[in-house]
């Protein structure tokens, strides 16, 4: 109780007697709230250092009081509960611990038309894109991941794209023109007035 009577006083005398419109109903209020709270939150909130007499030029009101502690509590709350341990980074998995064909799986038979560039592409490859294998069926051929076959890398380079050409209408054409002369001040609003005497 002397904690609070203490505090009361501190949070009171931070402002003017005359700010109060009932400071004895003020200080009943204050201190009927602030023992709901434990001593720590109470001595946060009303030390000049760190209290609410920091950010409020006027008396607080018992709801700002309130409001203070309780952001107080929930924060010593958030600070109390274990935090979950930080685990380690992992390190980027490595090609060399990984056994040779392991990223290969998409099987393509020896008859297909691209087994051979996959065969070539395969001598300067790394281990770990490709096999050779049987499929289920008791198939041979070659497996390799499925973006390599997808996008056809084996296949040698894509052939060079084409130019698209495209016609604008008279009224796209207009709109273009009317928005370069409004950006570069070209507009008839935009000329000086001549005046004549």
């Amino acid at each position: 109780m002397a904690l609070i009577l203490r505090c009361q006083k501190i949070l009171f005398s931070a402002y003017r007697a005359d700010q109060y419109a009932d400071p004895e109903g003020f200080m009943t209020s204050l201190g009927a709230v602030l023992e709901q709270f434990p001593a720590e939150v109470i001595v946060y909130v009303t030390d000049p250092r760190t209290g609410i007499q920091r950010r409020s030029k006027w008396p607080p009101t018992i709801s700002e009081v309130v409001e203070a502690c309780e952001d107080h509590q929930d924060y010593l709350t958030r600070m109390r509960k274990p935090q979950r341990p930080k685990l380690p980074a992992l390190s980027a998995p490595s090609f060399a611990e990984r056994p040779a064909g392991a990223l290969a799986n998409t099987f393509i038979p020896h008859s297909n038309e691209r087994y051979a560039r996959l065969v070539e592409w395969s001598k300067t490859a790394e281990p770990i894109f490709w096999r050779f294998g049987k499929s289920t069926d008791g198939r041979d051929g070659i497996w390799v991941p499925w973006n390599i076959w997808d996008s056809g890398t084996p296949q040698g380079p894509a052939p060079a794209a084409r130019p698209v050409s495209f016609e604008l209408s008279d009224a796209a054409l207009k709109t273009m023109r009317d928005l370069d002369a409004e950006r570069n001040g070209q507009l008839p609003a935009d000329q000086p007035e001549e005046h004549f005497v």
